[in-house]
């Protein structure tokens, strides 16, 4: 072990098949994996489904974990660039490294006290030694237990015996949908749609957003905040037609000396339908928008669906003002909406 060697910070779950280990250490792209060619317990580690997870075979705990060491060279002999050019007795095939007693000068220039006239003509040959596995020092957490086997990643479940903090979550399909990561371990990634998933609430805000701007029906509503933290959209209300009148005023906000005046008619007000923030950003008080779930991908997309189709179909039903209240509340497929 050198004395600069940093100890290795390890989490893992204890499964009947053996431990999952993973490093602790998280970067942009998640978890470091750990270094593959680590001899754990005098065993290699065995690749999963996840890059930054590995599986001790059928080990409950990690008593010792070496790596090997990268081979030294060592000058062995020297060797006739040509070998054509071999002369019994004066220009051997070989010479030992040791027999030409080599230095450096003055200029750094590596030069031989024996067999000088010939040093042009040989290259030298190096020997790998290799130096065998190096201990590395480390610390690990056991977080939890794995419930099942890893054979039937379909039929295992989890149950968590110790902390396990909120980077269990990792992207893993389409870039929006997110699986537990004991789920990426476990499953190969032709059967991971099969699993339960989630669609995080920052996610889920840009697909609404999207949806709904390209399906809104423009003469029933319209989007009044649209930003990456919040998004409202606002009811048009049908009214009976009045006429509204006011002055015209000067550009200094004063009156003319013969008063003006315009009339506007108005034929609809907005009440806000919908509105909502991530709870990445929770802006202002707007309503915070949930992540969605699914038992499966499929189940996932069905709730999404439904999520978006019911709400544009919310936001585009015509509404308009109820005649026997006058204003105090509104009439939607001929139930009375109360606003008060």
């Amino acid at each position: 072990m050198t004395p600069t060697q940093n100890t290795l910070q390890l989490t893992a779950f204890t499964t009947k098949d053996g431990l999952f280990i993973a490093s602790k250490t998280t970067g942009y792209g998640g978890r470091v994996p750990i270094n593959s060619n680590y001899i754990v317990n005098g065993k290699e580690l065995k690749a999963t489904h996840h890059k930054a997870w590995f599986l001790l075979l059928d080990d409950t705990e990690v008593t010792s974990i070496e790596q090997p060491v990268a081979p030294k060279r060592e000058p062995d002999y020297y060797t006739l660039r040509d070998s054509s050019l071999f002369v019994e007795g004066k220009i051997p095939l070989n010479i030992p490294y040791s027999e030409v007693d080599g230095y450096y000068d003055r200029y750094d220039e590596w030069l031989w006290r024996n067999h000088t006239a010939i040093q042009g003509l040989y290259v030298l040959k190096y020997t790998e030694i290799d130096d065998g596995l190096q201990t590395v020092p480390f610390e690990i957490e056991y977080v939890g237990e794995v419930d099942g086997s890893v054979n039937k990643p379909l039929e295992t479940k989890f149950k968590i015996s110790g902390k396990y903090q909120s980077d269990e979550v990792e992207r893993a399909l389409k870039d929006v949908v997110t699986y537990s990561e004991l789920e990426t371990v476990l499953t190969p990634e032709f059967l991971l749609h099969e699993k339960p998933c989630v669609l995080p609430s920052k996610q889920f805000f840009n697909m609404i957003r999207s949806y709904v701007k390209d399906n809104i029906d423009r003469q029933q509503a319209r989007v009044t905040s649209d930003y990456d933290f919040c998004f409202t959209v606002r009811k048009l209300i049908e009214l009976k037609p009045y006429e509204i009148r006011s002055e015209v005023l000067k550009a200094n906000g004063k009156s003319y000396r013969s008063p003006k005046f315009k009339s506007q008619q108005i034929k609809t007000e907005e009440i806000t339908v919908f509105e909502m923030t991530s709870k990445v950003d929770r802006y202002n008080g707007y309503p915070v928008l949930e992540d969605i779930k699914g038992e499966s991908l499929q189940d996932l997309y069905d709730n999404v669906k439904v999520y978006l189709e019911t709400l544009v179909e919310k936001i585009n039903t015509p509404i308009k003002q109820c005649d026997c209240c006058k204003g105090k509340g509104y009439m939607l497929n001929d139930l009375k909406v109360s606003t008060n």
